[in-house]
């Protein structure tokens, strides 16, 4: 159950997405969320009195960490950027049996386009990523495709 309050926001500059996560023990655990290299998570503490943090762990062979965050007072937020595809445990160390999350980077979706015809030659392989898009476009000659 995703019981964390998370938000998303496309920055049109870049790209890139904001991805909000109200972090505290009325929220609980954030629970699994896949992002986008280039994407920042901030982390914003609800309005609980105890302090939190956000700390990366690794259980798994194979996890990523990123930088851990230090006390997190109430109605203040933690950012990171990630910028290496990988799966990303973290933690609350205060309140490290219900505060917990775990984030997928992944490759941002492509769109690949391909000149359909007679013209374009012989066919080739085109190697494509789960959520991208392919386009067929059929060249300029008279042959029916």
């Amino acid at each position: 159950m995703l019981a964390a309050l998370v938000l998303l926001h496309t920055l049109a500059s870049c790209n890139a997405a904001l991805v909000s996560i109200s972090w505290g023990l009325s929220t609980g655990s954030a629970g699994t969320l896949t992002i986008n290299v280039g994407d920042t998570v901030q982390w914003t503490t609800n309005r609980d009195t105890a302090p939190h943090n956000v700390i990366s762990r690794t259980l798994v062979q194979g996890d990523s960490t990123f930088t851990n965050s230090g006390v997190i007072s109430n109605g203040q937020s933690y950012s990171y950027t990630f910028t290496v595809i990988g799966i990303y445990r973290y933690y609350c160390s205060v309140h490290p049996s219900i505060m917990t999350g775990i984030i997928t980077v992944r490759d941002p979706p492509v769109t690949h386009s391909i000149s359909w015809g007679l013209s374009t030659g012989t066919s080739g392989t085109l190697t494509i990523n789960a959520g991208d898009t392919v386009t067929w476009t059929t060249s300029l000659d008279t042959a029916p495709h």
